[in-house]
C-alpha cells in the first residue's frame, strides 16, 4: 500500500496546487478558463490519438474488458433507473446522482493508470475510453430527459462534436489504416500529449468548490461512497466474472473507483439540474477518493 501510496500521491498533490493557484486572482482571472479549453480541445485529444493509434486493438483480453465494462454501466444505470421509480427521486436529482455514478475524471484516471502500469496501461486505458465516453455522455443525457422525452438529436449531437471522441475514432481509424505517422508530427502530438495530464490535473483541483460541502451532507456522502467503493466492488467482480488478467482487472476498477468528470457541472447547469449539489459531489469525491483508491487498488492487488 505504501508503493500504491507513493505512485498516486502527486496526482493529488498536483490537484492541491491547482486548489491553490486557483486562489490568485491573476492566475484566476487571466489563464484559468484558457487553460481548460486548451486542454479540452488540444492537448488532451492529441494524448487520446497517439495511445489509440499504436494501441493493442488485437489484445484478445480487449473484448471480455469492453464487456464487463458496458456490463457494470447496464446494471448500474438499470438500479438506477429502478430507484427513481421506488423512491420517487426528482429528475433534476435524478440527473445529478446518475452523473456521480457513472461519469469519471479521465485525468485522474489516465494519471494513475500511466504512474502504475506505464504505457501498457495507458495504451488499453485509451481503448477503453473510446467505449465509455460517448456511452456515458448518452447516459447522463437520457437521465436527465427521462420524464420530458428526448430525440436523436439532443442524444447524439453532443457526441458527434465532442473533441474527445472524434479524437478516439481519429486515432482508431489510424490504427487500423496501417499507415506510418510522420516523424515531425509524431513528436509533435507527444509533446501536447505530455503537457495535458498534469494541466488537466491542475483545472481539477481549480474547479473544486469546497463552500458546497456546508449542505446536503448526507446525499454528498452517501453517493460519493457508493462511487468510490461500492462501484469499483461491483466492477471487480464482474471483471472476475470474465476472468480478466491483473492488468484489466485493474483498469476496470480504477475507471469505477474515480471521482465523478469536472464536466459533470456544466451538463447539469444546461439540464437545470441541482448544480449545487453536482459541485458539492464533485467536490467530495475527487477529497475522499485520494484515500480509497488506494485501499480499492491494494485491495485487488491483495486479492487478485
Amino acid at each position: 500500500m505504501i508503493n500504491l501510496f507513493g505512485s498516486l500521491s502527486f496526482i493529488f498533490l498536483i490537484i492541491l496546487l491547482g486548489f491553490l493557484l486557483r486562489k490568485i486572482p491573476a492566475i484566476k482571472d487571466l489563464i484559468w478558463d484558457q487553460a481548460e479549453r486548451i486542454n479540452y480541445y488540444i492537448l488532451f485529444p492529441s494524448l487520446l490519438f497517439t495511445s489509440l493509434a499504436v494501441a493493442p486493438l488485437n489484445d484478445p483480453n480487449l473484448l471480455d474488458l469492453l464487456n464487463a465494462l458496458l456490463m457494470t454501466l447496464a446494471m448500474v444505470f438499470i438500479a438506477l433507473i429502478l430507484a427513481k421509480k421506488i423512491w420517487s427521486i426528482e429528475t433534476n436529482k435524478f440527473g445529478v446522482i446518475t452523473q456521480s455514478l457513472i461519469r469519471h475524471n479521465t485525468f485522474i484516471g489516465l494519471a494513475a493508470i500511466s504512474s502504475l502500469y506505464s504505457t501498457e496501461g495507458l495504451l488499453i486505458a485509451s481503448v477503453v475510453l473510446a467505449i465509455l465516453v460517448p456511452t456515458v455522455n448518452v447516459l447522463s443525457v437520457i437521465s436527465f430527459r427521462l420524464e420530458k422525452g428526448f430525440t436523436v438529436n439532443s442524444l447524439f449531437y453532443p457526441i458527434i462534436k465532442n473533441p474527445l471522441i472524434l479524437a478516439c475514432v481519429a486515432g482508431i481509424g489510424f490504427n487500423l489504416s496501417g499507415l506510418e505517422m510522420n516523424a515531425d508530427v509524431d513528436n509533435l502530438l507527444h509533446v501536447l500529449a505530455k503537457i495535458s495530464l498534469p494541466l488537466g490535473l491542475l483545472t481539477v483541483g481549480g474547479a473544486l468548490k469546497v463552500k458546497e460541502l456546508q449542505s446536503q451532507y448526507f446525499s454528498l456522502f452517501s453517493i460519493s461512497l457508493i462511487r468510490l467503493v461500492a462501484m469499483p466492488f461491483i466492477a471487480f467482480l464482474i471483471a472476475n466474472l470474465f476472468n480478466l488478467p491483473k492488468l484489466e482487472t485493474a483498469i476496470i476498477v480504477i475507471f469505477f473507483g474515480l471521482p465523478t468528470a469536472i464536466s459533470s457541472y456544466v451538463l447539469t447547469r444546461q439540464f437545470n439540474g441541482d448544480y449545487h449539489l453536482m459541485a458539492g459531489i464533485i467536490t467530495a469525491q475527487t477529497i475522499i477518493s485520494s484515500v480509497t483508491l488506494v485501499i480499492v487498488l491494494a485491495l485487488v492487488d491483495l486479492i487478485h
